[in-house]
């Protein structure tokens, strides 16, 4: 939300404190502030009159002004092209010398065709105005200065409210009160200990007539008052409120919709105003209409049961909380009004909002969470603002439908210091708790309980005050270190965590860089590549966009997105991998997912050699023996996935336990080719030792054999391997492919394995009788089970 630091002084002085140290307190408090910036800036202004006005005899759009800029200055000749130059009007001139930052523009004394010109009349966009406050006029002409300015006024910006500081601010969620001027004023009056606020009074309404103005149908509107004024005699908009509306991104449209505007950005709640006259009976609020409304401004919508709509009997008036209609719209006749403070269901009107296609200010406050205490304070600031937008009103009537389930907004609750200096690791005094208590106007209700302002609804546990300390001081009152810490706060080496972590750093140490996707996304990605589970994903009910309705149940897709965008952008050799939790049908699960594309290179200076299935097995066998799982536990076979090329791919095993898939994919899923990979790492840490054993070194020599074997076409190297793992034969530690040989004349393949044995006993030697046993035991599962016998 935009706040104008003119406005903001109304209710809270904050002249004496600079721009810079209110927004550091305010972004050390915990708010964002993500812009500040001065409305306009210039110098060497005055303010004069165009007492002549004649066309540039050398120019068919320029034309000859002499301007009177006061006793001081006198008149000055301008040639000016603007096509709202005329005689009579007051104007904004800079003088020769002076600076316009925004356009880069310094005035100089010229000659324009021949015609000498000693200054420049000025529009608000040169002045630095940001075009989307102004009209198409002001856009394109010179600014026409009110006449109630006098001639010859040098402080121009001053003069035109313009003087003026912008703070932009990103509102948390759980602070919804600040998305008003009163809330960060009493936000800046607590942090810079400020007593004084300007903010009105709140004064408690009755219903005097003993007429019921209100019926609530349906639970999505909790609260709705109605308070009816007549005999208005309605003048302009106050310039100052215009701008305020235009700073906060609201265009004026008349007196009484601007009044509601104003109103809404002091006290953060949304109102609606009504012409009585076309009101014929009480209001109405249900949510069981389907029908096509016409809203105010002739745009035609559809609502159905769910949409939150109100009437006066059967007739619709306003589709609640987003827009009124036409029928019951005020204009510059009206006389007699009904002014709507209310409060609905944030999710409803968020829903009704996106699927209508209609957002409004109003619309967005709503969807953020209303605070139903402060009915009663919105309303004494409307009508009093009255005064300043009638020259006369009359108050007529009140009334109020309010639920009982909202009694319990303000409670009271338990709260303890030492906690708080538990949970925080600080050392906070009674003294300094206190102060901040009074700050923000918290209670002390008996000797252990708190109670918060009705505008704090967020303070409702004792942790809320734990942050409300926290962020008011400085960290130098916190002990950085884990004593206080809760156990489970310290991780275990071999935590998932850690894992993780070290994963992560691997990766990055071996040249990936790391990804973080969204974990929405379209049906179509859902269903292009599936590593663990072809089950249903989860559907978000009311997703905000058809790209963005699935809940992903694996990662390699999103990884694709990344792929092809990176590639659309001329980035050519890249490795990435991302790490995620997934939120599956049959729990969650935290997946890894690889992507290799392009070219790896030796040296910036050789050609390269395309990444293939064996660059990212190389990374995943080296991730395994980073967890500790020996290599004899691990099973690489041809992937059964269709999505991936079914020779260039495979799928893996742990102690036939399946953990992912890595390779190619098939063209029919990617042009490109690309290596992709997924293991699932909550199933990989489960079967990962939890602690890694350590082997002593042994001067006694390991022992290797080479057995060749005679094979055919359905026999290969791993299964080969996984066969000889299966005899759990615990002396041999390791077995690697010698030689692979294809006989052309015979026709014969065989494949040679180096096995290597070791006694893991530093005092006693293998002895060739045990491992003659070894080998033959071998022999005999490999002929058992592939019936092949060993070569010659």
């Amino acid at each position: 939300m935009k706040f104008s630091l003119n406005l903001l002084n109304r209710f809270v002085n904050i002249k004496s404190i600079p721009t810079k140290k209110l927004v550091d307190r305010l972004v050390f408090s915990g708010f964002e502030v993500e812009e500040v910036y001065t409305l306009a800036e210039a110098t060497s202004l005055v303010i004069g009159k165009v007492i002549e006005c004649k066309n540039h005899p050398n120019s068919d759009h320029l034309h000859l002004l002499k301007v009177d800029c006061g006793k001081k200055y006198g008149v000055l000749d301008i040639v000016c092209g603007a096509p709202n130059a005329r005689e009579n009007i007051n104007v904004i001139v800079a003088r020769v010398g002076a600076n316009l930052p925004r356009i880069n523009l310094t005035i100089k004394e010229s000659v324009i065709r021949g015609e000498k010109s000693c200054g420049m009349c000025c529009s608000l966009v040169e002045l630095g105005v940001d075009k989307s406050l102004l009209s198409e006029n002001q856009i394109n002409g010179i600014e026409e200065v009110d006449p109630s300015i006098k001639v010859g006024e040098e402080n121009v910006l001053k003069a035109l409210n313009l003087n003026d500081t912008i703070i932009d601010i990103n509102i948390l969620p759980n602070r919804s009160d600040c998305l008003s001027y009163f809330g960060l004023a009493r936000e800046i009056a607590s942090l810079f200990n400020i007593k004084e606020l300007n903010i009105p009074a709140t004064k408690k309404f009755t219903n005097k007539s003993g007429q019921e103005l209100v019926k609530v149908k349906t639970k999505l509107c909790p609260r709705f008052d109605i308070v009816k004024v007549s005999d208005l005699k309605i003048k302009d908009t106050p310039k100052y409120i215009k701008d305020a509306l235009l700073v906060s991104g609201i265009r004026p449209i008349s007196p009484l919709v601007d009044l509601g505007n104003y109103a809404m950005l002091l006290t953060g709640q949304p109102f609606n105003i009504y012409d009585a006259d076309h009101i014929k009976s009480n209001f109405v609020i249900k949510d069981d209409l389907d029908t096509e409304l016409i809203t105010f401004d002739g745009k035609k919508v559809k609502v159905k049961k769910g949409d939150i709509v109100i009437c006066d009997k059967n007739n619709p008036v306003c589709i609640a909380g987003i827009m009124a209609l036409k029928n019951a719209a005020v204009s510059s006749s009206t006389t007699n009004i009904y002014i709507e403070a209310a409060i609905f269901n944030s999710q409803a009107i968020r829903l009704t909002s996106n699927r209508l296609g209609l957002v409004s200010y109003s619309s967005n406050l709503f969807s953020k969470g209303r605070n139903t205490l402060l009915v009663d304070e919105a309303l004494t600031t409307i009508l009093l603002l009255l005064d300043e937008f009638t020259t006369k009103h009359k108050f007529v009537s009140y009334s109020s439908n309010y639920s009982d389930q909202l009694k319990n907004l303000n409670p009271v609750f338990d709260f303890n210091i030492n906690d708080l200096n538990s949970r925080l690791g600080s050392h906070y005094t009674k003294d300094e708790v206190d102060f901040v208590l009074n700050a923000y106007n918290i209670k002390k209700v008996g000797s252990n309980k708190l109670q918060g302002p009705i505008y704090r609804t967020d303070l409702a546990e004792q942790c809320d005050i734990d942050e409300e300390v926290f962020r008011y001081y400085s960290t130098d009152k916190l002990d950085i270190n884990f004593d206080s810490y809760p156990k489970e706060f310290i991780h275990k080496d071999n935590s998932p965590y850690n894992n993780e972590k070290n994963i992560s750093n691997y990766l990055v140490n071996n040249g990936f860089y790391r990804i973080l996707s969204y974990t929405l996304i379209d049906k179509f990605k859902d269903e292009q590549v599936r590593v663990f589970s072809n089950d249903s994903s989860y559907v978000v009910r009311n997703a905000m966009t058809s790209d963005h309705e699935i809940v992903r149940s694996d990662l390699i897709p999103s990884m694709l997105e990344t792929i092809h965008y990176n590639l659309d952008h001329f980035h050519n050799d890249f490795k990435l991998f991302e790490i995620s939790p997934l939120d599956l049908k049959f729990g969650t699960r935290t997946f890894i997912s690889f992507g290799l594309v392009g070219k790896r290179y030796v040296s910036s200076k050789s050609s390269g050699e395309n990444y293939s299935f064996f660059d990212l097995k190389g990374y995943v066998s080296g991730l395994f023996t980073l967890l500790g799982i020996r290599n004899e536990r691990i099973h690489y076979s041809y992937s059964k996935n269709k999505a991936f090329h079914p020779k260039a791919s495979a799928d893996i095993n742990i102690d036939n336990t399946f953990v992912g898939t890595i390779g190619l994919l098939h063209p029919n899923v990617e042009q490109n080719k690309v290596v992709v990979g997924e293991l699932d790492l909550t199933t990989i840490f489960n079967l990962a030792p939890n602690k890694n054993k350590f082997n002593t070194f042994t001067s006694i020599s390991n022992i290797k054999r080479e057995l060749s074997f005679e094979v055919n076409d359905k026999v290969n190297y791993e299964e080969l391997v996984h066969e000889i793992k299966k005899q759990n034969i615990n002396k041999l530690v390791n077995i690697e492919l010698f030689d692979l040989y294809s006989n052309q004349e015979t026709n014969k393949k065989y494949i040679t394995l180096s096995l290597t044995f070791s006694s893991n006993d530093e005092h006693v030697a293998l002895k060739n009788e045990d491992i003659d046993l070894y080998i033959n035991s071998i022999i005999k599962a490999v002929f058992d089970k592939f019936g092949v016998n060993l070569r010659n």
